[in-house]
């Protein structure tokens, strides 16, 4: 997504040398309110606020991949996919659907990754057979919709806010029809939180099945990630939600877990990566985790609960197991801070839907896994976030230009001073308003970042707009545009 913001009919009055007395108004006033970040973070810094992340995988119903292997003729097609639907229909999602909005309803998650969110439509009759002209529309069975409706029951409203589309497959039946299946990722907000930036796609790399015998055709699976920001206590945090290929395909596995690696690499913010992995976390399958681990991502789980399991896979295929089976913990959450003050933190975490008195009244588990609830503790943010001195000495004083720009959640400005001197480092509204005083007093000859968030001296978020930064050094003032967009 790309914004941009006007700057025509758009005027700002600068003071040059002429106007030191004003400047000097200017700078006295700064003075007079700024509060230099150590002690913003000891006395005038909100508290931290909570963002509880879940991840649930809501089970398809019954295996895709080793009934489409079972089928060793185009003839034998037909009758996989009907015992397919058969044992999709006996796990009864419908009814799943109450226990597993119920597990969502008594956390009540800012956001909720889902994998498996199975959307079946059928044609009838079908005419696969013939060519396939026309694609199955009719919708038998919307996992999605279904567990909305579930939710919105519970008084727990939330919207699909980030989807992507993998698997997509359609193939005759013993009954006539076509059944068309298509498996989604998808990412909730609850009806309160602010999100913006929505973005999917695809791996490169995916499970390759031939179907019906030697002489069957070749399908792909693909499995894919989706994203979204969330706006939370002033900062902008990326939840990125994906389903890599199970233990059985390793090779494939591994080379999507290099490319989920490099959609999170992409992030400029922190971030929080769940989703069912399919990589036990004690390196009891693939190695997944571990390149996962070492790329810098952090377990939310072992953060805050090493000593305990933490279980979430797998129960039966039918899901009838009387007691639990889980014995591997692949439903992970992951989170990365990219900023040096450290935005992010783990404050808990639970799993969900794996006591006996999850089950449904049938006796049904609500899955196959177990989800996770994290609660991350986000930061409260600081109006110039760090400042770093380089070692060489400039040899001329100079304001760069931010970056990046336009910027959302952080941007870093760079000056440079040939010598040791007072300074002043504001920024301006496009009215002349002093809104944020970055920096202020003595600094050593040097070259110098600092990172700011968007915030005026009050704590409080800017608004869309461009705005001016103005660093005077004695009696040498720069000034420059930045752009701020939401």
């Amino acid at each position: 997504m790309t914004m941009s913001v006007s700057t025509r009919g758009f005027s700002l009055r600068m003071f040059g040398p002429r106007d030191v007395s004003r400047k000097a108004l200017w700078l006295a006033g700064a003075l007079a309110i700024f509060i230099a970040p150590d002690a913003v973070q000891a006395q005038d810094r909100p508290a931290s606020e909570e963002l509880t992340v879940m991840t649930m995988n809501l089970y398809l119903g019954a295996s895709l991949r080793s009934p489409l292997e079972e089928a060793t003729t185009l003839l034998a097609i037909p009758s996989v996919v009907g015992q397919l639907w058969a044992a999709i229909t006996t796990t009864n999602y419908p009814e799943r659907a109450q226990a597993l909005a119920d597990e969502i309803a008594a956390v009540r998650p800012h956001v909720v990754g889902l994998q498996e969110v199975m959307l079946f439509r059928a044609q009838s009759p079908g005419d696969f057979i013939l060519g396939n002209a026309q694609s199955a529309e009719e919708v038998t069975l919307d996992f999605l919709a279904i567990l909305l409706t579930e939710l919105q029951a519970r008084g727990a409203t939330y919207t699909p806010v980030a989807t992507s589309i993998g698997t997509d497959l359609e193939f005759p039946s013993d009954t006539g029809d076509d059944l068309r299946l298509t498996d989604r990722d998808v990412i909730l907000a609850r009806a309160d939180v602010v999100v913006a930036n929505p973005q999917s796609g695809n791996y490169a790399v995916n499970l390759e099945v031939q179907v019906g015998g030697a002489t069957g055709p070749v399908i792909t699976l693909p499995r894919g990630w989706v994203s979204v920001d969330v706006l939370m206590n002033g900062h902008s945090v990326r939840i990125v939600s994906t389903h890599l290929e199970t233990a059985g395909a390793p090779s494939v596995q591994a080379a999507q877990a290099q490319e989920f690696l490099q959609v999170l690499d992409a992030s400029p913010i922190p971030l929080i990566a769940v989703g069912d992995f399919n990589s036990a976390a004690d390196g009891s399958t693939t190695p997944t985790y571990g390149v996962l681990k070492r790329a810098g991502l952090e377990d939310a789980w072992s953060a805050v609960n090493p000593q305990e399991a933490g279980f979430t896979c797998c129960q039966a295929g039918d899901l009838l197991n009387a007691e639990s089976r889980l014995g591997r913990r692949i439903d992970l959450i992951f989170t990365r801070d990219v900023s040096d003050g450290g935005v992010l933190s783990a404050g808990a975490a639970r799993v969900v839907g794996n006591e006996p008195a999850d089950r449904t009244p049938s006796g049904l588990w609500p899955s196959d896994h177990a989800g996770v609830a994290a609660t991350l503790l986000v930061a409260a943010p600081v109006t110039a976030v760090a400042e770093e001195r380089g070692a060489t000495v400039p040899g001329a004083f100079a304001l760069k230009q931010n970056y990046p720009n336009p910027f959302n959640a952080e941007t870093s400005i760079r000056f440079d001073l040939d010598r040791s001197e007072e300074i002043g480092l504001s920024v301006y509204s496009s009215t002349g308003q002093k809104v944020a005083s970055l920096a202020h007093g003595p600094r050593e000859a040097g070259s110098y970042t600092l990172r700011w968030d968007g915030r005026d001296d009050r704590g409080g978020a800017l608004a869309t707009g461009v705005y001016f930064y103005r660093l005077q050094a004695g009696k040498r003032v720069r000034a420059l545009k930045l752009v701020l967009t939401k």
